[in-house]
């Protein structure tokens, strides 16, 4: 919980609706067909039927579905159901693609993960998609569910209740001079030491060098829009963004030590294949000591951990979380996480409504699939839990600046992180290549994507710098043959939400670079077997 308190910030609902789901002014834009769902008599008995005495969470499950599905089917088709979403219950079935063993209470997917009648949102009512388990790549979002009160017919405003959980996240309005400012507390900047963030994040995966292509636009910073060639691209750092004018808190070591990596996000780690349970597991998280309780809030965290990681190539995650007649709107990048005020809605009904309508009007850019990899909407070659799906994008066809396409063959690293770079190493086949590169055509190279910070140096430029040092140094030109050759690298625009996320936050927003390299293909030191081919390659190393 600590850890998500370093990087999370709250806002007011009407910040997040602008910030994430691009609704600058709700009430204008929608307010009179908000006006008309509202008063439809199918909503009011689906909020009725909500508010019924339960003895358990899960029967709050369905409920919830019905009304988010009701309202996506009031809804204009002016809004247009870009991904003609659904929502419905997961509980109690684990989802497919990682180790973690996670199973969401409830998710929305677009028309792929409603595939077959197992798949009917009815039909998952009682037991979720039981003999036919989600990937995590088919969820678009989860909402997660908390029961404190098991009837809400005359329940207290459980909005309060969410304000009181233990948190240090303070609240957050416009860092820009934007928002409410009679809403807003000063808080600090998300921290730049590496909780959080995968260990190897940065990947010491082999990385090739050529001309820049394509140009970056930059969002608003001090450093100007520009797009940056390849000799003067800043490379990777070890330490913490020298450009943050914020301190370091030290890492502590918590103090239980039980914690499994599927109820821990502290230390990321490369995603290999793993053992877990079947899909009858009982529990949201399996351990193999004591048993942790979890907040809300790191479940939920857990979830976007997945799917930052396991889901396709992700730029974000949006979900939500509701406790009785509450709901808290959460949101995850690599640099931060978000988490509204909590509203009632069953007393606001209009700001309910406008939040469907938000996440409906969202295409799959918008959920945070990278365009660079096709959003993958059904995977059916993993039957078994607990195992990581190295083999996803195996098959799609990678398009960069340049005429370059590459087919994927298979997944070579792959961070476990949410606040990192969320580096992914791939082998691909080369299918097309510009005219310089067309020796290329048919063979294997290594595509490195990742998201560095702005304010970070790159290995392009540390490679292009120890060249340059090589050829005027007669002693140091062995060097030459034991660089990295790069064949392509460049640079992207960050996605809408992370550009209007600095724009709100300024400098305490730690901008990312999504970035491609593609590189030569090379080969462990373990593969050289005869003494003749090893003896130089170690003078190498120690000379």
């Amino acid at each position: 919980m600590e850890e998500i308190n370093q990087y999370q910030r709250i806002i007011p609902v009407n910040e997040f609706f602008k910030l994430i789901l691009d609704i600058p002014d709700w009430r204008g834009s929608y307010g009179e067909e908000i006006e008309r769902i509202v008063q439809k008599p199918e909503l009011v008995e689906e909020l009725e039927a909500y508010r019924q005495p339960v003895k358990t969470e899960q029967e709050r499950y369905q409920p919830f579905v019905r009304m988010l599905n009701r309202i996506i089917s009031l809804a204009s088709p002016s809004h247009g159901n870009k991904l003609e979403m659904s929502f419905a219950r997961n509980d109690p079935t684990i989802i497919l693609g990682s180790a973690a063993s996670r199973k969401p209470d409830t998710f929305g997917g677009d028309k792929g993960a409603f595939n077959d009648q197992s798949r009917e949102v009815e039909a998952m009512a009682e037991k979720g998609p039981s003999g036919n388990s989600l990937h995590w790549s088919e969820i678009c979002t989860f909402i997660e569910f908390k029961l404190l009160h098991h009837s809400l017919l005359s329940a207290p405003d459980t909005t309060k209740s969410s304000r009181a959980r233990p948190s240090k996240s303070k609240s957050v309005s416009g860092g820009r001079g934007t928002g409410d400012a009679s809403s807003s507390s000063t808080t600090p900047a998300p921290p730049t030491n590496r909780v959080f963030r995968s260990a190897r994040a940065g990947g010491a995966a082999p990385v090739t060098t050529g001309p820049a292509s394509g140009t970056r636009s930059k969002s608003k910073s001090a450093s100007g829009t520009t797009h940056v060639p390849s000799s003067a691209i800043p490379a990777p750092r070890v330490g913490p963004s020298s450009g943050t004018k914020h301190s370091i808190p030290k890492h502590s070591t918590p103090k239980s030590t039980s914690r499994t990596p599927e109820t821990s996000l502290v230390s990321g780690h490369p995603s290999n294949n793993g053992s877990g349970v079947g899909a009858s597991g009982s529990s949201k998280a399996q351990t193999t000591s004591t048993t942790i309780k979890e907040t809300p809030e790191t479940q939920c965290a857990s979830y976007a951990l997945e799917l930052l990681s396991h889901g396709g190539l992700r730029t974000h995650v949006i979900a939500a979380l509701v406790t009785d007649d509450s709901i808290e709107l959460l949101y995850y990048d690599r640099s931060i996480i978000i988490k509204s005020e909590p509203f009632n809605f069953i007393t606001n009904q209009e700001q309910f409504v406008a939040w469907v309508i938000g996440m409906i009007r969202l295409d799959a850019a918008g959920w945070g699939f990278d365009p660079v990899i096709p959003h993958v909407r059904r995977y059916k070659d993993i039957e078994t839990t607990g195992v990581i799906s190295k083999s996803l994008h195996n098959g799609s066809t990678m398009k960069l600046e340049l005429g370059w396409e590459l087919r994927i063959q298979d997944t070579i690293f792959n961070a476990h992180c949410i606040i990192g770079r969320g580096t992914m190493v791939f082998l691909v086949e080369v299918e097309g290549a510009p005219d310089s590169m067309g020796k290329r055509l048919g063979r294997k190279v290594i595509v490195k994507l990742s998201n560095p910070a702005e304010t970070r140096p790159s290995e392009i430029k540390i490679v292009a710098d120890a060249r340059n040092y090589a050829k005027r140094s007669k002693k140091h030109r062995w060097v030459l043959k034991h660089l990295p050759l790069f064949l392509h690298h460049e640079d992207r625009a960050p996605g809408r939400v992370q550009g209007a996320l600095f724009d709100h936050f300024g400098d305490s927003y730690e901008m990312r670079v999504p970035r491609a390299i593609i590189m030569e293909q090379l080969f462990p030191i373990t593969q050289l077997t005869g003494a003749a081919s090893v003896a130089p390659v170690y003078r190498d190393i120690v000379r």
